[in-house]
Order: C-alpha cells, then structure tokens, then sequence
C-alpha cells in the first residue's frame, strides 16, 4: 500500500449497524466499543450491534471459549479480542472486533496519561487483530471512548485519528513485507449521534481534526496530538489521582508533585519543542537530539570565553542560564524516570545510550562553567583570570581535582565541598539512570547443555 493515510484514514458519517452502508463501503470488519465482559449493554455502538445481533452473546462465549457468566471479563480495557458476525440473514460483516476503552476521568481535555494511553492501545490493539485476518480489507471504527465513557469528541477524535495512523505505520515499518501483502485499503472512521444536529457538529468536529492533521497523514508521518505542556499536565494528574493506589505515600507521593510543580519553570523549553517539533512524532524527536547538543555546546562555548567577561553581572547572567539548563535536563531525566518512560524508549536502544551519554556529558560541562564562574568572581580584583584546562578536569574527571589555592579558600572554604557534592549526585543519578534502564532491558540467557 502506497497510498498517503489521508486515503486510508476516512471519515464516514453514517450509523455502523447500517447494513446498507457497510455494504457499500465493503466493509469487513466492525470495531465494537465494548465493556469487559462483551456481553453488550443498553447504549452507544455496543448496544447497537448487540441490537442487531441478538446471538452475538452467545458467538461471542463459544469462540472466546468462556462460559456465559455476566460478570465474566473477556477483553482487558485497551486490548481486543476479534468474533466473527455469523448471523445467518442478519450479518453485518464478516468480523467483529471488541475493544474496551477507559473512562474519562479529566476536566476539559486534560486527563490522566493512563487513560489517555489506554484510548491509544485499543486501536493499536485493534489494527493487531486486523494483521491476523489478512482478508480484512476495511474496517469500520467508532470513535471510541467518546460515548458512554466520557471522553470529549475533539479529544477522543484525535486519539483515534492519531493512533490508527501511528498503528499502521509502526506495523509498515517492523514488518514491511507483510505489510506490502496485506489486504487492508481503508479504516473508516463513523461518526454518529441519534441527533441529527449532533451529527452533523461532530461530523464538522471529525472534518475538522482530519484537516488539522492532513499534511502529516499525507507525508505518512507518525503524529503526536498532546503539546508538551498538555502531556505534562496528564502526567501530572496521573500522580494526583492514582499514586495513592500504587502505593505511593506521602514523601514520594509530596516528592514527585514537588517534582512536577519545578517542571512549569521550564515551560520555554516546552514552547520551543512545540514550535519546531509541531506535531511531526519524528521532528519532535529530533529537536530534543539538537537541544542536547546545544546544551552541551553552551558550556562549552561559555568556558572558552570565560576569561573574556569583562562585566560581573554577565557571569551571574551566565551561572543563571547554566543552572536552569541543568536543572530542566535533571528535572526531565527524573519525569521520564519516575513515569517509566526511560524503560519503554521512544525510538531505540542506541539512541537511548546516546542521548544518556550526552545528557551526562552536558552535566559535567555545566558544573565545569558554574566552578569557573565562582574562580572568576572571586579573583576578580586579582586578576581574575582562570585555567580553562582546570575547569574542565574538574567537570568531567571529578571535583576532587579542585587546586587547593582557588579564590574561595579563605572566604568560603565549604564551596570546594558544594561542588564536590553536587558532582558525586550527579554521577550517582546517571548511575542510577543507567541500572534502571539495564534492569529494564536485561533478558535471561539461555545455555547449551
């Protein structure tokens, strides 16, 4: 399939249960927007096909292998399992796909990133079942998560636009041959209210959103929906609203909400990521690639030219820049730690190693500057000049190096320490970065015997 997914990816405004239609449209398949137990339910595209097929309960537990139990679950929320229609005179199509969602549990269009990520799953798990049935050539999906379960239509539309686009490349890219083999032409994308009016807003909605993303779907491009700023703030809700569950009290629970609180300081950084990044998954990705290396090459540059600030208050401006660039890559590096994030990579393992080696890299050069900063100030009226070659041994081969005549010796002989300190923290905590991520990919090895 060569087509740009702004051809895979239809928006259809119509019933799913309308038999007509899907016949028109050859659909193939159903995505039903199910509960747990499959069993169906009064409202929403669930009822509706279970409305329509009134035997599908009892297909549903014969193919699944389950029993007929009400409460029984048979489909974990963001998974889905695949029954065929079989409904001799009242077929809809060849296939049913159940997937359950998650309820809505923000305010606006800001909730918590596990629900958010659970939206995600379904149609990835959906386009899953698709890659089983290789006869499925179109689908019919609903907008998930939007109905019984609260999710607000423009935001449950982007999720479903995004992820169905991001499913399909992920499969074309680890599996390009069976991809290339595989029958699928479109994933049609129903919209539908008993309201006409209702309709025809969300419709306008749907038309909407695909507008929005229709040069990304049309370059094939992976897409992400949430700006930096709104993930942020999801992640931050996940804490507030489930840590407790998880067992996290008090301090750690105080901690991680401290933690996010200083991560609103850094909202230009986020800005900036939004602005060159936009909503390409792959710019994004690359932009943070390009800010670590300006962020290494800041200190870099700054020690170079240490030695030529002639103004005091240009080396206090300097000291400011490189603590904030430190503390956001710290305070990062801590987010994607404490949320799982550097356990689960966005792209590989190299580019993980890579930009952990580099953050490390940008951590010692910052410390390198803010020593020379302190040796120049305090030589000021003596010269005031430093060794470059000086600085950076002690950033990058450890403060126990620091001369034992510095400026600071008489009149704050503790700061020695301070740099010390700060210099064996930050060792330990790409130390630790490091075991977490080792712990996270290390796989048992098997032996001959």
């Amino acid at each position: 399939m060569t087509l740009g997914m702004d051809h895979v990816i239809v928006v259809i405004k119509g019933d799913i249960t309308d038999k007509k239609l899907l016949k028109k449209l050859r659909v193939d398949a159903i995505v039903n927007a199910a509960n747990p137990t499959l069993m169906g339910s009064d409202q929403g595209v669930d009822g509706a096909i279970h409305a329509k097929l009134p035997k599908l309960k009892k297909r549903i537990c014969k193919e699944l292998g389950t029993d007929r139990l009400a409460n029984r679950q048979r489909c974990g929320r963001g998974k889905a399992v695949t029954t065929s229609d079989g409904e001799k005179g009242k077929k809809l199509c060849r296939y049913i796909i159940h997937t359950v969602g998650s309820k809505y549990d923000g305010s606006g269009e800001i909730c918590s990133s596990s629900r958010i990520q659970t939206l995600e799953n379904c149609y990835h798990s959906v386009i899953d079942e698709v890659k089983k049935h290789p006869d499925i050539r179109n689908v019919a999906v609903p907008v998930i998560g939007a109905g019984d379960y609260g999710f607000p239509f423009k935001l449950a539309m982007e999720i479903a636009v995004c992820s169905i686009n991001n499913a399909i490349l992920e499969w074309r890219q680890k599996d390009s041959e069976l991809f290339e083999k595989a029958k699928l032409e479109r994933v049609y994308i129903f919209i539908f209210h008993p309201s006409k009016a209702k309709t025809d807003e969300k419709f306008q909605t749907a038309n909407w959103v695909m507008q929005k993303y229709h040069q990304l779907l049309m370059s094939n491009r992976k897409i992400t929906y949430l700006t930096s700023w709104q993930a942020h703030l999801s992640y931050w809700k996940e804490i507030r609203m489930y840590d407790r569950e998880r067992g996290y009290f008090s301090i750690a629970r105080t901690v991680w909400e401290i933690l996010m609180l200083i991560r609103m300081l850094f909202l230009p950084v986020m800005f900036l990521k939004d602005l060159f990044g936009g909503r390409d998954w792959e710019k994004r990705r690359s932009f943070v690639e390009w800010l670590v290396a300006c962020k290494i090459a800041l200190p870099f540059v700054s020690l170079l030219f240490l030695n030529r600030i002639t103004a005091k208050w240009l080396l206090v401006g300097l000291s400011a820049l490189i603590v904030y660039s430190l503390a956001d890559t710290l305070t990062y590096l801590l987010i994607l730690m404490m949320m799982s994030d550097i356990q689960r990579p966005s792209a590989n393992l190299i580019r993980t190693w890579l930009m952990l080696f580099m953050n490390y890299m940008e951590a010692a050069l910052d410390l390198s500057v803010l020593y020379g900063c302190c040796e120049r100030w305090f030589s000021w009226g003596h010269g005031g000049l430093i060794s470059i070659r000086a600085a950076g041994k002690c950033g990058l081969l450890g403060f126990q190096n620091i001369p034992e005549h510095v400026s600071w010796a008489e009149t704050l002989p503790w700061m020695s320490d301070v740099f010390l300190y700060a210099d064996s923290a930050i060792k330990f905590f790409f130390f630790s970065l490091v075991l977490v991520y080792l712990a996270s990919h290390m796989k048992q090895k098997e032996f001959l015997s």
